[in-house]
């Protein structure tokens, strides 16, 4: 779940407050509640928002390099980082924006669904 602390147009809005709680928990705590996934891992250049996130039960095993975390990096240099860093390791199904709070369980239900039957998803 890549979640960068320099947003632009929203500052801060990882965790920023909306309906009682950070914008990020309700992906991570969506992506938990679904029972679809062993681990939930945000990829983050901030502390703060890695903190955020341990809070809610995601797993933050690194911070995000800066040069990774810019207004040009696309999502799938995130993802390859994160692979990278996950070297030997079986990386589990979902890359999502965590600005969606809108997502619920059966999202996750559906793209789990999906990678279940053809080893692949793409959201």
């Amino acid at each position: 779940m890549p979640a960068r602390g320099g947003s632009k147009r929203i500052a801060r809005k990882n965790i920023r407050e909306f309906c009682g709680k950070p914008i990020i928990a309700w992906s991570i705590e969506a992506a938990l509640e679904s029972k679809c996934f062993d681990r939930v891992i945000v990829s983050t250049d901030d502390p703060e928002i890695a903190d955020v996130a341990r809070r809610f039960g995601a797993e933050v095993p690194f911070l995000r390099p800066a040069e990774l975390a810019d207004d040009y990096t696309g999502t799938a240099a995130v993802v390859r980082h994160a692979i990278d860093w996950f070297e030997g390791n079986e990386v589990t199904n979902e890359i999502k924006s965590s600005i969606s709070p809108d997502l619920n369980i059966e999202f996750y239900f559906f793209a789990f669904t999906g990678v279940c039957r053809y080893n692949r998803v793409y959201i």
